[in-house]
């Protein structure tokens, strides 16, 4: 050890060792470099501080630190050679390392290569994948307690306030929370049940900060600090250093996941990530397996293309080849380029579409798309395994209780793809990526799932292209539908035939209405040009229409309009910071919800009026529960973390929490077609996670 401590002042024999110089303190004691006088070697001695050992508990627990440390033979622990007392004076005699702490590394030269970092972060992760077989938890992992010698071998060293896993120890120094805030797992911060995984949490940010030479977290003081543990995300890598590469990010990312389920399993996971990174391979072994199937599956799509269509695939073939697929779940993608066809209009309430079809895509269905766990009563979460990857957009997929899940990976040139998740039949089925060089969101929902789980149609956005996708189920090779004309945003009529989409013409912004059959789908014009539209949606019945307009400064008008469509818009029925979710109308459509982005409230108003019919108070989204008569709305609680709750229509004053989850959830909020689940995906996972709240009467 290099602490640069001082020497004592006269020579101190305690017991059998002779102790030399003070190398460092630690929150319960001294270390001093010491000579095993019985064995002629130099040892590492830790007594208890003078002004601790007057408190019992604080005796017992530095006894179990050293039982518990003795019990770990790892090469990058620091051995324990023996336990006693000497006048009343606890001491534990330690292998002593000729090295630095990680601290005074690290003060040195700032930040650390990645790759040595990485080279660090796996001996660490190693050493805490030993105690935690052992039943031992360190709780305080941070760079003082990390030694590094001359040839980059790191030791973990200082269990003095670890935890053994078998005993029952509720022991605490003067009732405060043991360990370094700046380092603390936010279920630490909460006092909540401190595990293995909190360890590793502490790795991910010990890494951050060899990665970036600071903290993911940064506040003037502990309660500040601990307060935004709790309560935000962390920062990211990339964010400091752009020159990292992404899949360090996500592994640092995936080691600090707010929610310990969502970190990895235990420290030898860990070991085999780093591994994988610093040999060059994805992140996830399933990667790699999968890119050579891709390949291979890309060629032989593009050459039948071109066998029936030579003409017409050139273009889209050379599209398609451009597309480097990879999916962080081992599942094999593909999806046919998406072409942009010219289209003459024509006058008259009612165009026939000619609407070419590109490209083939097919379901695949790994066993690893979604892994369902419990989050207690009626709460059922779905993570899908795409490290790395957000939630785009949620919507209703059919009556079994389905929903449609986009989700896109974060960064520059992020990838989408499209799943259907069910809670019915806990099974997930993956379709769609794209390469990212356009944005994808499902803007309307999946229709006609009754005969087959994934069997049906979905309108979906991609950048400058819509898409009318018919989903087939996975033994079929059913062809895309192009749109020729753009929307951002639209709604399927409940019959699953038509739908609604704001399309932009001549630089005026309007809703069209449109028919498929047979292939063949016509367009009727619904309302004459504005302003941009921003949200549209149909009434539980399809004789409505609501859609928000925009009127400047973040402001929008909402109307209610005829399916059929009017020569002339009605008078806006609110107008302001408004917003309306998923499944806004009750079940005539006589009153809608409509959340004031504004006050963070939420209410039902009267859609011929604009009358408030029900006060919901504080809320961000929320949906109708026609079979019940219920709202389900997010909305924030005692900690600020936003949570789905139920009220009432009649009785909104009574409210009922559905979902606890440590993060919370989004503020979007549906309910599937069969009535049985209120839906929306949490917050801060390092995996999209879809939550699904089974509601009752």
């Amino acid at each position: 050890m290099r602490n640069g401590g001082g020497a004592l002042p006269a020579r101190h024999i305690l017991g059998n060792y002779e102790l030399f110089e003070e190398l460092g303190r630690g929150g319960m004691g001294i270390v001093y470099r010491a000579l095993d006088l019985s064995l002629d070697r130099v040892v590492a001695v830790k007594i208890l501080r003078d002004d601790l050992r007057s408190h019992p508990s604080i005796v017992t627990r530095f006894s179990r630190e050293a039982q518990a440390a003795a019990r770990l033979d790892h090469k990058n622990i620091v051995q324990i050679y023996s336990v006693g007392a000497v006048d009343r004076t606890p001491f534990i005699a330690m292998e002593y390392i000729d090295a630095m702490p990680l601290s005074a590394v690290m003060q040195r030269e700032h930040r650390l290569d990645w790759t040595y970092a990485l080279e660090i972060g796996k001996q660490i992760a190693a050493a805490l994948a030993c105690a935690h077989d052992c039943h031992v938890i360190h709780r305080d992992v941070k760079p003082p307690n990390i030694l590094l010698d001359d040839r980059r071998h790191a030791y973990v060293t200082d269990f003095g306030i670890a935890k053994i896993l078998t005993l029952d120890d509720n022991l605490t120094v003067d009732g405060t929370r043991l360990g370094t805030p700046h380092y603390m797992a936010p279920e630490r911060c909460k006092n909540g049940d401190v595990t293995s995984s909190s360890d590793l949490y502490s790795l991910g940010v010990l890494m951050f900060q060899m990665l970036t030479g600071r903290l993911p977290y940064e506040a003037s003081t502990p309660v500040e600090m601990i307060q935004r543990i709790i309560s935000e995300p962390p920062a990211r890598v990339r964010g400091f250093v752009p020159g990292v590469p992404e899949d360090v990010e996500r592994l640092v990312a995936w080691l600090m996941e707010m929610n310990p389920k969502h970190r990895p399993a235990n420290g030898h996971v860990v070991c085999e990530a780093i591994e994988r990174v610093l040999t060059g391979k994805p992140l996830d072994a399933s990667e790699a397996r999968s890119t050579d199937t891709i390949e291979e599956f890309r060629r032989s799509l593009a050459s039948s293309a071109q066998s029936k269509n030579p003409a017409h695939n050139k273009a889209a073939t050379s599209a398609f080849s451009r597309r480097r697929i990879t999916m962080a779940a081992g599942i094999f993608l593909s999806v046919g380029a998406l072409a942009w066809f010219g289209i003459s209009w024509l006058a008259g309430p009612a165009t026939t579409l000619s609407v070419p079809q590109a490209g083939v895509s097919t379901w695949f269905a790994p066993a690893r798309v979604a892994a369902f766990s419990s989050e207690g009563n009626n709460v059922h979460l779905a993570e899908l395994q795409f490290p790395g990857y957000s939630v785009a957009s949620i919507t209703n997929a059919g009556a079994d209780g389905a929903v449609a899940v986009v989700v896109q990976q974060e960064g520059a040139g992020g990838k989408h793809a499209l799943c259907i998740v069910s809670p019915t039949y806990q099974d997930a089925r993956l379709r769609l990526v794209s390469d990212g060089t356009q944005r994808m969101q499902l803007s309307a929902a999946v229709h006609g799932m009754q005969g087959s789980l994934f069997d049906g149609f979905a309108l979906v956005h991609a950048g400058s292209e819509s898409a009318f996708m018919s989903l087939r189920a996975t033994h079929s090779n059913a062809p895309m539908t192009v749109l020729p004309e753009s929307f951002e945003v639209a709604d399927m009529h409940p019959s699953g035939s038509r739908w609604v989409a704001a399309i932009e013409r001549n630089g005026a912004h309007l809703l069209a209405g449109y028919a498929w059959e047979n292939g063949v789908v016509t367009e009727t014009v619904l309302s004459p040009g504005g302003v941009r539209i921003s949200r549209v949606q149909y009434s539980p019945d399809g004789d409505m229409i609501a859609f928000l307009r925009e009127i400047g400064g973040g402001k929008f008008a909402l109307r209610v309009i005829p399916a059929t469509g009017v020569v002339e818009e009605p008078a806006p029925i609110a107008e302001g910071s408004i917003a309306i979710g998923n499944a806004a109308f009750n079940q005539d459509a006589s009153a809608i919800l409509v959340a004031d982005d504004a006050n963070g409230s939420l209410e039902a108003i009267a859609t011929a009026s604009g009358k408030t019919v029900a006060h919901i108070g504080a809320g961000l989204r929320g949906a109708w529960d026609i079979t019940r008569n219920a709202i389900v709305f997010s909305a924030p609680d005692r900690d600020g973390a936003a949570q789905l709750w139920q009220v009432r229509a009649d009785a909104p004053a009574k409210r009922t929490q559905l979902t606890f989850l440590d993060a919370g959830t989004a503020r979007e909020v549906t309910i599937t077609r069969d009535g049985d689940w209120a839906v929306t995906h949490a917050a801060n996972t390092g995996r999209p996670s879809i939550v699904f709240a089974r509601l009752t009467n």
